[in-house]
């Protein structure tokens, strides 16, 4: 019969050592890091060596560090190359990471069997945009969204049962968040204005999204299993 994890135990299962083997890697989305971060509140950052070379002729090329520079992993796709613009940021951590960029500059712009990029460059405004650089992953990777969704998932339950464009609930705080947190994750932005409608309002611009098919295309059917797990999970 089939057996149905709530979010909390199944991360738990995923990030602990057990004896579960799984067939994909699992990367983090951090939402509360990207709220602060668009909100222009103080976010954690880690400090990362900065590499620099040897100019030493008489010496092997070696890695020297000299300093350090600040990373959160939100910043990698707030700064992500323009050819990536379209892409959302479940879409990006599913299928990008953020690796040490090349120091020759032909690897640098070598490119795939089908003509795509092997790299790509980081916008000048990301911290390490002269260290790192994007590349797209050989695998996808599975997507782990922390953040609190269970009380707000209950509340949306009655309202996704009647109608995703129902204009009609008794919370609209409660709306307005979850809208703001599905377009985070499944609509392309790169500040907070993206997400937003001319009202400044993220509900209504989640149900424009809905209908022009803005949105990742799977994203419904991710949102409905947040959803009915945590719904699930409650009753």
């Amino acid at each position: 019969h089939e057996i149905t994890l709530s979010p909390t135990l199944a991360s738990y299962i995923i990030s602990n050592e057990s004896r579960f083997h799984f067939s994909h890697e699992f990367v983090d989305i951090f939402l509360g890091s990207i709220h602060d971060y668009l909100q222009g509140k103080d976010i954690t950052y880690t400090l990362r060596k900065v590499p620099t070379i040897s100019t030493d002729e008489d010496s092997p090329e070696e890695d020297i560090p000299s300093s350090y520079w600040k990373y959160t992993s939100c910043l990698d796709y707030i700064y992500r190359n323009e050819a990536l613009e379209h892409i959302c940021y479940y879409d990006f951590v599913m299928n990008y990471n953020i690796t040490r960029k090349p120091r020759n500059r032909d690897t640098l712009t070598s490119v795939n069997i089908d003509g795509s990029p092997k790299y790509y460059l980081l916008n000048d405004d990301h911290p390490g945009s002269k260290y790192v650089c994007i590349q797209k992953s050989s695998v996808i990777r599975i997507p782990i969204i922390h953040y609190h969704f269970q009380s707000m998932m209950e509340n949306l339950k009655d309202i996704f049962d009647e109608t995703i464009m129902s204009n009609t609930t008794n919370s609209d705080v409660v709306k307005e968040q979850y809208a703001l947190n599905a377009l985070i994750l499944f609509y392309p932005f790169k500040k907070l204005t993206d997400i937003q409608d001319e009202n400044g309002k993220h509900w209504h611009q989640l149900q424009n999204a809905i209908l022009h098919n803005k949105l990742f295309p799977k994203a419904m059917f991710i949102l409905n299993n947040i959803q009915d797990r945590n719904y699930n999970f409650k009753h």
